[in-house]
């Protein structure tokens, strides 16, 4: 079943709402998750928000965030709509079912990231024909 995976924004929305509902899930992921592992520039500033040590967000501490970053222009007017959807998206904590395979999958989700980026990082190497000692490393 794990191999039929799409690893969608709504799964990714669903990785940082577990990580606010739950501090145990988020402390045992925050080091091997990346901002790059998610697919968005909102996803990443989420990501950023919600793994940060020294606070536990709430509903509410992740919206007044949201609010004064779109003040501060921080977030683009014209990409507000994108980062109101995915906190809507955050706020509300996955059912115990999601929570089961979003534990059981995150370690995968990690991994196909972790090729994706490589992949795209080695595109340079690959096209002038040499570092493919790199590659190899890379991709290890």
């Amino acid at each position: 079943m794990t191999d039929q995976i799409a690893f969608t924004e709504e799964y990714q929305t669903k990785i940082l709402s577990l990580m606010m509902a739950n501090n145990e899930f988020k402390f045992a992921i925050k080091d091997q998750l990346l901002p790059d592992n998610f697919g968005s520039s909102a996803l990443q500033w989420f990501y950023d928000k919600l793994s940060d040590e020294d606070v536990l967000h709430t509903k509410l501490t992740l919206k007044e965030e949201l609010m004064a970053a779109a003040k501060t222009n921080v977030i683009r007017k014209d990409e507000v709509d994108k980062y109101v959807s995915i906190y809507n998206g955050i706020k509300t904590a996955p059912l115990p079912v999601e929570e089961d395979h979003i534990k059981g999958t995150v370690s995968q989700f990690i991994r196909t990231q972790s090729v994706k980026r490589a992949i795209l990082d080695s595109m340079d190497l690959i096209q002038t024909g040499e570092g493919w000692d790199q590659i190899a490393e890379m991709m290890t």
